[in-house]
């Protein structure tokens, strides 16, 4: 990763605490990296309308600017919503190999 980094300084920008901001550029060397796909968090994402997906996006432009992360990510549920079936959440799976009814009394 070092012989990527380049052109690093400390910043005066003001950080609003006891710490300077370090600034770099990473230099990618145009080589993708694999990576494992996020599990899916309630929708569909193989169901995708994209043309819905594209108006939830143009309407969340148009609302404003967004000033925190929770923002954002209530925002993302919407756009969600809009442009994707949701999963089924009742839908369960093989359980365990060593699971078994009396566990299941135990359980309740």
């Amino acid at each position: 990763m070092r012989p990527r980094i380049s052109d690093w300084h400390v910043s005066d920008e003001e950080s609003l605490s006891d710490h300077n901001y370090i600034l770099f550029n990473i230099c990618s060397d145009g080589r993708r990296t694999t990576r494992d796909k996020p599990k899916a968090k309630g929708w569909q994402s193989k169901m995708l309308d994209s043309r819905k997906l594209r108006d939830a996006l143009h309407e969340m432009n148009n609302t404003g600017i967004i000033t925190s992360a929770k923002t954002l990510s209530n925002k993302l549920d919407e756009i969600c919503e809009k442009s994707m079936t949701k999963t089924n959440s009742s839908k369960k799976g093989k359980p365990a190999y060593w699971w078994i009814e009396e566990i299941a009394q135990l359980r309740k």
